[in-house]
């Protein structure tokens, strides 16, 4: 098991590059190769813990694989690879390292000791990649490597065959659970449509495997870096392929590109049918698609006006048979907004669905190897919010993170004035917005912790101040939370832990009836009814009575994970949402709470969100 193993991203050239370090020393940059599905922690798991005794171990994910950038330059990958790799160094502030690279990842190795060989001390290269790829013909090996996107696309079939023919010796001995980890990883829509491993193709081909092939590079000669390499049979301390210590440094067909154990590297065998725990495989199981937005616990002292909005209004199906307790319903779960007696007059908690007990360990194993405490909630906490397996564990801004694994059925029949019923199942039951100081590190969180993607951007000037919106999916809703903050001004002038939540209608006529209730009921209305740029969803903002909004909305697209790619919108709105019943005082209200934010600490969770991930 890895320890004291922390993760976060940088930005390299505008690029975020995710990596774990671990240890402290001279520094050890471990590249790995570029089989589909590969990750940085994959790869060296069993390498980790041994050299964090000595050094400081630096482990990226490469660009175009795991949590780094999806895209890889065509026309010179390896050239790419290396500038991110020095970009990383930089960004770290490590002026020189000893670099372990692994197939893929050895070629990226070796040209960064080739373009800047005072920035690397030593070289340990296994089946390096750009070695004789032009002096004759690909193995079968890379060649069924290189058409894994290719034809009818990846297939597990596909990558069984890879890893059992020929990434290993013993293809028997690998497990059936190790293979469907990589199958998954895989199958990131970002990685599918832009393969980082492909046959160079265009006008410029011949030019990109001439780069491609670092034995025509002339610089190879003159390198005078020391290397390891490991090749079948035997291992040598040496320039690649040198015939003596003193010889000028020449490459021979002994080191041609192979896969990793066909080069005689160090295997761990599991026995036959024992199972292999996900974190000594140190593969990241990917949960995208399978956490949803399951409830809302608000803290509140106005029981009787949240009555009055809830039910009244908005048109949800209230429970108030417990004291100090107030639930409301949208569908056939016992509780979608959990109230509780409080002073706060706030959201408290979120809490999300997650589809099985492996995704809910995933979860629980992702923040506990982190240091962050996670906590079981008791039997009643579970009978309130009507759900199975229930933990919670820090958040931001001080909001704590809920998960559970099954929510319970109601006993009773739904009584709403919300006729054709609200949209939750699959895509969970809204959003919310969250305002923040810090959103890079906000976005880092929900992408450890619910391997959250980026929908789009929306800048917009509100009352003067230059605001960016980041929009993160967990699922195919266009998104689960919005992250707001201010353009190069660290304050937040919302008071609340969310700037507002949103549920979805499935008839236009529930939402503008439930916005004719509201007004009519005497409740502020914050924004008419208008249309979004990104989402498209028609909607309208009632404020609550604890003081945050309240957005009910009608017909918003839902992503194609085949074919999304993130854009930046100019406004929030296509038309309408204008600004109803507004007075100075509130204006003057948000600037006291701009202003005190400016002393207050914003808790973004370190553990979880890192650096963050910028935009």
């Amino acid at each position: 098991m890895i320890t004291a193993l922390t993760e976060r991203s940088v930005s390299v050239a505008g690029k975020p590059i995710f990596f774990a370090e671990a240890g402290a020393g001279p520094a050890v940059v471990m590249l790995h190769g570029g089989g589909p599905g590969a990750s940085g922690v994959s790869n060296y798991s069993r390498n980790i813990d041994a050299l964090a005794a000595r050094f400081r171990v630096i482990v990226p994910d490469m660009p175009g694989y795991g949590r780094s950038v999806k895209r890889v330059d065509r026309h010179d990958p390896f050239g790419y690879l290396a500038d991110m790799t020095r970009g990383l160094l930089d960004q770290l502030g490590v002026t020189t390292a000893h670099l372990v690279g692994n197939s893929y990842g050895g070629a990226a190795a070796l040209r960064l000791a080739l373009d800047t060989p005072h920035r690397v001390d030593k070289l340990v290269l296994m089946g390096p990649g750009g070695i004789g790829t032009t002096r004759g013909a690909p193995t079968a090996g890379l060649n069924s490597l290189l058409s894994y996107y290719g034809g009818d696309g990846p297939s597990r079939d596909k990558l069984e065959a890879f890893i059992r023919n020929y990434l290993v010796y013993d293809g028997a001995s690998v497990p059936d659970e190790l293979i469907d980890l990589r199958y998954q990883a895989s199958i990131d829509p970002e990685v599918v449509a832009n393969p980082p491993l492909r046959r160079p193709s265009g006008p410029l081909a011949l030019r990109t495997l001439w780069r491609m092939d670092l034995t025509r590079d002339k610089r190879l000669r003159r390198l005078r870096t020391p290397v390891g390499s490991r090749r079948q049979g035997q291992q040598a301390r040496r320039r690649p392929a040198a015939a003596r210590h003193d010889a000028q440094c020449r490459v021979g067909d002994d080191l041609a590109h192979r896969p990793l154990d066909a080069v005689g590297t160090r295997r761990v065998v599991q026995p036959a049918g024992q199972r292999i725990p996900r974190h000594s495989l140190g593969v990241r199981q990917m949960i995208f698609g399978r956490v949803h937005l399951g409830y809302i616990v608000i803290e509140t002292r106005k029981f009787a006006d949240w009555r009055r909005f809830g039910r009244d209004a908005i048109g949800l199906h209230v429970d108030d048979t417990l004291a100090d307790v107030m639930r409301f319903r949208l569908d056939d779960n016992d509780c979608r907004f959990l109230l509780q007696r409080g002073a706060g007059e706030d959201v408290t908690a979120l809490g999300w669905q997650l589809d099985d007990h492996a995704v809910f360990d995933e979860v629980v194993s992702r923040v506990t190897r982190r240091g962050v405490p996670v906590t079981e909630g008791t039997a009643e906490e579970a009978q309130l919010r009507g759900v199975e397996r229930l933990a919670r564990f820090p958040g931001p801004n001080g909001m704590a993170q809920e998960i559970f694994t099954r929510a319970g059925s109601a006993a009773t029949p739904l009584t709403m004035a919300v006729r054709g019923g609200f949209v939750t199942g699959e895509a969970g039951i809204g959003h919310v917005a969250i305002t923040t100081k810090k959103p890079h590190q906000m976005r880092g969180y929900y992408n450890t912790v619910f391997d959250a993607r980026l929908s789009d951007f929306i800048d917009e000037t509100l009352s003067g101040v230059k605001v960016k919106i980041r929009f993160l999916r967990v699922n195919q809703r266009h998104h689960s939370v919005a992250i707001a903050a201010a353009n190069r001004a660290p304050i937040n002038p919302i008071r609340t832990r969310i700037q507002h939540l949103n549920v979805q209608v499935a008839d236009l006529d529930d939402m503008t009836d439930s916005y004719q209730r509201v007004k009519q009921l005497g409740f502020r209305m914050a924004l008419g009814v208008g249309q979004h740029t990104n989402d498209r969803e028609l909607s309208y903002y009632a404020e609550t009575p604890s003081g945050f909004e309240w957005e009910v909305g009608w017909n918003p697209i839902v992503v194609d994970e085949r074919t999304w790619e993130p854009t930046t919108h100019r406004g929030i709105s296509i038309w309408g949402h204008r600004p109803e019943g507004q007075t100075i005082i509130d204006k003057l209200t948000q600037f006291k709470a701009a202003a005190a934010s400016l002393r207050r600490r914003e808790d973004t969770v370190p553990a979880l969100s890192g650096a963050g991930i910028p935009d």
